[in-house]
């Protein structure tokens, strides 16, 4: 299968996911609150990747999934009925709608310079403050198991490590402001691999999500190794996604 295809379907993973279709009507619980975490994760870090020239820039798949995960975002919120999560995802929406004035193919950016720092700082702000949104709304909503709560917070760790990494290998960009410091990356790194090997062994196959995340953690670590944008998303991304399966397996 294509890498292509890969991302395809791990974009598509999380709509199907997130059941898309039908009224709600109960209150929004933790696991609908992960899940709008998790879709707006993907579109940041799409965008990011579409336009990283230190990657894959412009793969049309990129762009989709972004756009894919934007549209679900919005839709779920409304089902949710969270107006004023419904706003600021607005605002995310808004801010990627004008990635438009950046290059959009190979030979747009080599006649223009990219203005990579007059158009994403507005993306992540407006990501930043959807998130702080969302985790409020997590902390009030009714509350899961231990279990499925561990999940959420080790897959929102493993999206947290994605977003810096992304933003460490994208050249032309600097934006301390969203990345991790040393000591913090050490930190969590060792905090997500301890976490990851306690999963238990069964017929989910969480025990086997280690491996995935020792693969590309020496990109995380040691960025002078060579960039790999696609790859380290790719798979931080489907690590993240299966442990929000195994959450929503969990919900009664």
């Amino acid at each position: 299968m294509s890498k292509a295809m890969k991302s395809v379907l791990l974009s598509l993973a999380l709509c199907l996911l997130f059941g898309l279709t039908g009224p709600l009507a109960r209150a929004a619980s933790q696991q609908d609150i992960q899940q709008l975490r998790s879709l707006s994760d993907s579109v940041v870090e799409n965008a990011l990747i579409f336009h990283n020239p230190a990657g894959t820039p412009y793969d049309a798949n990129n762009s989709q999934a972004y756009q894919r995960d934007m549209q679900a975002l919005m839709q779920q919120t409304q089902r949710l009925g969270l107006s004023n999560i419904s706003e600021q995802a607005k605002q995310l929406s808004s801010a990627v709608a004008d990635l438009q004035h950046l290059p959009q193919t190979p030979a747009a950016s080599r006649t223009n310079i990219p203005g990579f720092a007059q158009w994403f700082p507005q993306v992540l702000e407006a990501h930043e403050q959807l998130l702080a949104l969302l985790n409020q709304h997590y902390q009030q909503a009714p509350a899961g198991n231990s279990k499925q709560q561990a999940y959420h917070q080790l897959s929102g760790d493993l999206q947290r490590l994605s977003l810096h990494y992304q933003l460490t290998a994208f050249p032309y960009l600097t934006l301390p402001r969203w990345m991790l410091d040393d000591d913090e990356l050490k930190a969590l790194d060792a905090s997500v691999e301890q976490r990851l090997s306690q999963l238990p062994v069964g017929a989910e196959h969480l025990d086997k999500l280690a491996a995935r995340y020792n693969f590309v953690r020496r990109y995380l670590l040691n960025p002078g190794e060579g960039w790999a944008p696609n790859a380290v998303q790719r798979y931080l991304a489907s690590t993240s996604l299966e442990l929000d399966k195994a959450a929503a397996r969990l919900t009664p």
